[in-house]
This record gives C-alpha cells, sequence and structure tokens, in this order.
C-alpha cells in the first residue's frame, strides 16, 4: 500500500502513545485557560475506574461533578483509502474479541441512566468515508440515516436497536485530526513564550509520559490537578535574585557627597532612581 507519512510503519504504537499523550496536553491546555472546567483529570486509565475500560485514554471530572470519557486513536496515514473512519473499522472484531462500538457502548452503559457522562468521545485523525460522512450531523452519527445492511450488523452487536440508537446518541465523533508533528507544533505555540518556556514545555511532555505509564502517579492516586500544571509550566519562568554579591575588583565608590545625598533621602518618604549608563556600578552600589 503507498503512503505519504514519514512515519516509520515499524513506529506506529509509539507515535499512537504519543499523539494520545499531545491529545491529553490540548485538554490540558483548555484546563489551563479555564481553571473552574474541571476538579481533576487523569490519563491512561490511571484512575482506577473499574466500570471505564475504553474510553479511558483521558478522564476529566468536571466542576459540576460529570465524567469527561475520551479515546484517542491514531493512524499512520489519514489519506489512506483503507484507513478510513467507516464502519468496517467501527464494527471489526478479531475472534471472540469485541469491537470498538461495543467496546464504548459497555462503557457507556456502565453509568446506567445517573446521567453522569458529560462527554463521550472518539478522538482521531482519520477521516470519514463517504457513508459515514453521509451520517454525520455535526459531530454525532444520525442513527436513522445509517444504511440498513449496517444498522442490523450494529444491532446484532449491541443485541437491540434501542441500544444502538442510545449509544449513536451520545457519542462524538472528533475527526480529522491534525498529523502529530502539526499538532505538536500547535501546543507548543499556544504555551511558548506567553505562558510557559521551552524548558517547561519539554517538563511538561515528560510529566505526562510518565503519568501515563506509572500507576498512581501524579501521586497519591493518579488524578491530575491544576496545580500540577501550573508548577510544570512556572519552571523556568521564575528566577531568584542572588544574595550573593562579590565587589569586583577596581571599583571606585561614589563621591562622599554622593553617598550622604543618598543616606538623607532613603531616612525620609518617598522614592528616588539612581540612573546612569549600563555598567557604571548602580547595582554594585547599591
Amino acid at each position: 500500500m503507498v503512503t505519504t507519512s514519514k512515519i516509520k510503519p515499524s513506529q506506529l504504537t509509539r507515535v499512537g502513545y504519543t499523539y494520545q499523550d499531545l491529545m491529553c496536553i490540548r485538554t490540558l491546555i483548555n484546563w489551563f485557560h479555564e481553571p473552574e472546567k474541571y476538579q481533576w483529570m487523569s490519563i491512561e486509565g490511571n484512575l482506577g475506574l473499574g466500570q471505564v475500560k475504553s474510553l479511558d485514554d483521558v478522564i476529566c471530572f468536571t466542576a459540576s461533578g460529570k465524567y469527561e470519557l475520551y479515546q484517542v486513536k491514531f493512524t499512520i496515514d489519514s489519506e489512506r483509502e483503507d484507513l478510513r473512519l467507516d464502519f468496517d473499522w467501527l464494527l471489526k472484531k478479531k475472534g471472540n474479541g469485541t469491537s470498538l462500538i461495543e467496546k464504548w457502548s459497555a462503557d457507556i452503559e456502565k453509568f446506567g441512566t445517573s446521567s453522569t457522562i458529560s462527554i463521550a468521545k472518539l478522538i482521531t485523525n482519520r477521516i470519514p468515508d463517504q457513508i459515514i460522512s453521509n451520517c454525520l450531523k455535526e459531530d454525532k452519527i444520525d442513527y436513522s440515516l445509517i444504511p440498513d445492511n449496517i444498522k442490523s450488523k450494529i444491532s446484532g452487536q449491541l443485541g437491540t436497536e434501542q441500544k444502538a440508537r442510545d449509544f449513536f446518541a451520545i457519542l462524538i465523533f472528533e475527526h480529522s485530526q491534525k498529523a502529530i508533528d502539526d499538532l505538536e507544533l500547535k501546543l507548543h505555540d499556544s504555551l511558548v513564550p506567553d505562558h510557559a518556556s521551552n524548558e517547561s514545555w519539554l517538563q511538561l511532555l515528560k510529566a505526562i509520559e510518565r503519568w501515563a505509564t506509572r500507576k498512581n502517579e501524579p501521586t497519591p492516586d493518579g488524578k491530575i490537578y491544576l496545580r500540577h500544571i501550573n508548577e510544570i509550566l512556572s519552571l523556568g519562568t521564575r528566577k531568584t535574585i542572588s544574595q550573593f554579591f562579590e565587589i569586583p575588583g577596581g571599583y571606585t565608590p561614589p563621591t562622599d557627597d554622593f553617598h550622604t545625598e543618598i543616606l538623607n533621602r532613603t531616612a525620609k518618604q518617598g522614592s528616588s532612581v539612581i540612573s546612569g549608563l549600563p555598567g557604571m556600578g548602580k547595582s554594585t552600589y547599591l
């Protein structure tokens, strides 16, 4: 299969995880700009919500006490016809395994009718094929527009037609997302230099990678709070003034009259400015 992708096929899994990390960072950046949006977040099922098995790449707990559930799916070349967002991909299963639709539906069902799911979403760089494009209304698939032969396959996997209708009424499809290099550049530029340094950006990338691959990190329970993000983004932007000064050799102090005048001024209320050309010894004198 001809491909225009620059990604090595053998590294698809590695790049897929990086893409997932970047989508997590995108959510974190949105939270950074809207501090009241969430109470906490977790990534890669780190929180231990036992009922969520697939829609757990990113989980957000909103200020109103509801969950946002996200799964990120990356494909090596979104321009390839065989890698489109289509029903064959959504319904595909291996042996006794389950399809993506079955997995996502099971996650959503486990919340029952509690209305605690605010968002359930697939995020992918796959581009919809013509059939799904015809079924999409904004960011959801309209069940009534699905061809009958595909409806029967979906109902067969989910059990009933009503379950299929309920599923597509909830799941959001955020498709045709940016290529990984473009996404990383966009996220970097949204933070650096206005809100972070290059150093803190790199630290954020490493932190997300670690939190995604280690149990219960950040400690103690795998929940990410806004303070974690603020601490990382502030790295490299706060530098304290050194309290240790060395008088350079050859330094000549001000005249006695100048020094006396400065002392007299400091004894009074108000402020004064000592000005002079660079290198004249202002800081050393002070």
